[in-house]
């Protein structure tokens, strides 16, 4: 539970098990393990869906481009967050639409 809070306080950082274990001074290995088995999810999963539902929501929220989303969330490419978000979003239109628009305007932003 505490490591469930800890990454959605700290999506903008590099979140993986190496990094949450030292953390939480625990075995990387024994807390990969623990995780799946409570929440279904790898350490990574979790933090690329938590990422996802934040992007969702600063999609939502307004006028943000996909570099503003993507560096928001710790993503240091841009074509890596669109990757990961059309990969876990193609019922999610509107974002998406919004991503794929941006990406015939400006599509350096996606391959640099």
């Amino acid at each position: 539970k505490e490591i469930v809070i800890f990454i959605g306080n700290h999506l903008r950082e590099e979140l993986n098990v190496s990094n949450l274990a030292a953390t939480f001074h625990v075995n990387s290995s024994h807390l990969a393990r623990k995780f799946k088995k409570e929440t279904g999810y790898t350490i990574s999963e979790y933090v690329n869906h938590q990422k996802i539902e934040a992007a969702k929501l600063l999609f939502q929220g307004g006028e943000v481009t996909v570099a503003e989303v993507s560096e928001k969330l710790g993503y240091n490419s841009n074509s890596y967050f669109s990757k990961i978000f059309k990969k876990n979003n193609w019922k999610v239109s509107g974002c998406l639409s919004k991503i794929l628009a941006q990406l015939k305007k400006e599509p350096q932003l996606f391959f640099s």
